[in-house]
């Protein structure tokens, strides 16, 4: 018996003993500097409206220049303030006409929308189709931008709709607003509601018959540069052993990174022996401190435990 031991002892350390073990490697994530930037235009689509409209068209080359100089990942909606309408639609960089599908959608709208402005259950409504369609980024930041003339008549609970935007944004947004002026014809000259509800987000509210460049320019600006958004240390990771394929896992605390979706997840290089992942793998910024990438496999018995693939 004791010379039976000392035999596989000898296999194992001369690693011509095949057996089944696991491994798990960690890695740290890397800090960069700036998220997605997701944009919610929320326009006013009633009869008063056109000018309004096509000025957002005319100057809205302003606000792509900037958010395209501070991020080159980006995605941006149009909703209307009639209740009655879904969003019109999703743009984003990787579009290569993303200003011209945008200025299309505004220019969809019309003005034969209800008379009853409602552009904040109006984004409520359009919340979950929006994360489901994935506009929402785990390390983004959200700018809602409400453009009408006439003050909000939802009759919302204020805190209600804030507490569901912050669920999907993180707590990463701002709400800006062109509102109407007594200096502006034929709109009205006060939204206190909307007002307020700026101030609380951070943003502003700017004159609707105002510089529409100088605004974009100065809601932006709001927006944080320097964030310190966690991601991954390179986009191939080679394995020191041969893996068993179905065992592999790859984590970041307790975010599973999926398998088998090459632009937000991961594949094996069978060839190689290197986990390959998606050029859109979001990590989970709000995982605890300290978090590190992990993937854990079980090594393939049928493979000398020596044997290390470069």
């Amino acid at each position: 018996m004791k010379s039976l031991f000392l035999l596989l002892l000898s296999s194992i350390c001369a690693g011509v003993f095949a057996f089944s073990t696991s491994m798990t490697l960690k890695l740290d994530p890397v800090k960069g500097e700036v998220g997605r930037l997701n944009t919610i235009f929320i326009i006013d689509n009633s009869g008063s409206m056109q000018p309004h409209q096509d000025e957002i068209v005319r100057t809205v080359d302003t606000y792509f220049k900037k958010m395209s100089a501070m991020t080159s990942d980006y995605a941006l909606t149009v909703i209307s303030t009639d209740v009655n309408e879904s969003m019109y639609g999703i743009t984003s960089n990787k579009d290569p006409n993303a200003e011209g599908s945008f200025a299309s959608m505004v220019r969809q709208l019309g003005t034969n929308g209800s008379y009853e402005e409602k552009p904040l259950q109006a984004l409520l409504n359009n919340l979950p189709l929006l994360n489901t369609n994935g506009f929402f980024d785990l390390a983004g930041f959200t700018n809602v931008i409400i453009v009408t003339d006439e003050e909000d008549q939802s009759n919302m609970d204020i805190k209600s709709l804030l507490s569901s935007l912050n669920k999907v944004t993180r707590s990463n947004m701002m709400i800006n607003a062109f509102l109407g002026d007594e200096s502006c014809p034929q709109s009205t000259s006060a939204a206190p509601i909307l007002e307020d509800l700026t101030a609380q987000t951070g943003g502003s509210s700017y004159k609707i018959c105002g510089d529409y460049r100088a605004s974009f320019e100065d809601m932006l600006n709001k927006v944080p540069k320097n964030k310190n958004i966690l991601t991954l240390p390179q986009n191939e990771i080679s394995l020191p052993y041969l893996p068993i394929v179905g065992s592999i896992e790859v984590r970041f605390g307790s975010q599973i990174i999926p398998f088998g979706y090459y632009s937000s997840g991961w594949v094996y290089d069978d060839l190689n022996n290197k986990i390959i992942f998606g050029n859109e793998v979001k990590l989970d910024q709000y995982q605890p401190e300290g978090s590190k990438i992990e993937i854990s496999f079980e090594i393939d018995p049928s493979v000398d435990f020596d044997i290390t693939i470069q």
